[in-house]
């Protein structure tokens, strides 16, 4: 009844647990990192990966670098796997394979919802009718019968049904947000597979076949597809080419040399 009412109870991390991974990256990584690798695993915008890095360079005793190319590269030595270590650090996964699911209204299965619903429809049902079907049967009236078998429960009844249809409008926003961080993700992919190696060019067709085939559970437009992609291009300075036929391709030689620097 109370996921009805309020929604699935989600686990709320503290801040510790959610750097578990980010200290399992870092050690990963020797205990170098740069903002744009933090992006790889995080799926952050660039900017709130650089403010991100500013906080566990304050949290775990990092230290900003800049090196001969002039890239911001961060050391953790506190953090760095002793050469002494019998087990490698393994390195978490990166941002593309680990999706957001579409939120639930309740998190119940169908038969629970029916059931609950039902019993709130005869409270609803009940408190309605109890002027003409109750009230004669019993020989009661005056304010306070209509205050107890009618205005209580078809307030309380009514209210019941009416949450979770306001939350329905937030969790149509909340999915809407989810599906454009999925997406965001799956071409941060696409993108760092096209750039550490060779740096090779990517055109919204391109993102449109790598991300709709993956993007399990929501649905994308190719315009809304486009447009994540061409913020990645924004934020990573990328290279952009513009073909006879007027298709416009990027290519993200800046992450890589990122990559390198770190």
């Amino acid at each position: 009844v109370f996921a009805f009412l309020f929604g699935p109870d989600e686990p709320k991390p503290t801040q510790l647990q959610k750097d578990r991974s980010l200290v399992r990256l870092i050690r990963a990584r020797n205990g170098v990192l740069t903002s744009t690798e933090l992006v790889e695993h995080t799926g952050l915008p660039l900017s709130d990966a650089e403010e991100e890095m500013g906080r566990l360079t304050g949290s775990y005793s990092g230290e900003p670098l800049v090196s001969d190319r002039g890239e911001l590269v961060y050391a953790f030595p506190e953090l760095m796997t002793s050469a002494h270590a019998k087990l490698a650090v393994r390195e978490p996964k990166p941002a593309w394979l680990r999706l957001e699911y579409p939120k639930e209204l309740t998190g119940n299965d169908k038969k629970s919802d029916t059931m609950i619903a039902a019993m709130n429809g005869f409270n609803l049902l009940a408190g309605l009718s109890a002027p003409a079907l109750i009230f004669p049967r019993l020989g009661i009236g005056g304010p306070l019968a209509f205050l107890g078998l009618v205005a209580v429960p078809t307030v309380f009844s009514s209210i019941f049904f009416g949450l979770p249809l306001v939350r329905r409008w937030g969790l149509k926003r909340e999915n809407k947000r989810r599906m454009k961080r999925n997406v965001r993700r799956l071409l941060i992919g696409l993108v760092y597979d096209r750039s550490v190696g060779a740096v090779r060019w990517i055109s919204p067709a391109d993102a449109e076949r790598h991300v709709t085939p993956r993007l399990k559970g929501f649905e994308a437009t190719p315009r809304q597809i486009t447009k994540e992609l061409e913020k990645l291009a924004n934020e990573f300075n990328a290279d952009v080419e513009v073909e006879g036929d007027g298709t416009v391709r990027y290519r993200f030689p800046d992450i890589r040399e990122a990559f390198v620097e770190g």
